[in-house]
């Protein structure tokens, strides 16, 4: 989350412990989005990436996605899991007036860029890849950008729907795949 004090005033929340508070909120919204759209889908301990080897990879000229992924040559499994596909989510940030661009744009990514005073769109980013547990390979790899309009409120209920938005964004590209 970018512009921490904003948010906490706008959410009523202490500034001190916003990411304390809204971290565990997103990741359990993003996850009950997530398997609204997928029932089956399981979520797997944050554990078993600890020891995946971070990589980056070009998604076109200048757009570079950054994440952990599973090593070459083991399937990713616990106990009695051995799930066919992995959503890996590598980066979600909420932030105000935000492009992908600025975050995974290299060419962009020295510019200076002009801090706004007045807020225009809540902004939603994801980072992820959908991988092939059994071939061992990316299937989708994408940066996905999800903007919201501010109209000087803000709720945790707006948040959620927002980000329902992006999992569904996330859900469309996914079906488009050419794999």
């Amino acid at each position: 989350m970018t512009r921490e004090k904003w948010f906490a005033n706008r959410l009523s929340l202490p500034p001190d412990s916003i990411h304390a508070i809204i971290d565990p909120w997103m990741s359990k919204t993003f996850y009950a989005e997530l398997h609204n759209l997928f029932p089956n889908s399981l979520l797997l301990p944050d554990s078993l990436q600890s020891s995946w080897p971070e990589e980056s990879f070009q998604l076109d000229h200048s757009i570079f996605l950054k994440g952990k992924f599973p090593e070459q040559g083991s399937v990713v499994s616990t106990d009695s899991i051995n799930p066919p596909y992995l959503l890996l989510l590598h980066e979600f940030i909420i932030g105000t007036d935000l492009s992908r661009a600025y975050y995974f744009d290299y060419e962009l990514h020295s510019q200076n860029t002009q801090i706004q005073s007045e807020v225009k769109s809540v902004s939603f980013i994801a980072s992820y890849t959908l991988w092939d547990n059994q071939k061992q390979r990316p299937l989708v790899s994408s940066i996905i950008e999800w903007q919201e309009p501010y109209t000087h409120s803000l709720s945790f209920e707006q948040l959620q729907k927002n980000i329902k938005n992006l999992v569904l964004a996330m859900q469309k590209e996914m079906a488009a795949g050419d794999f």
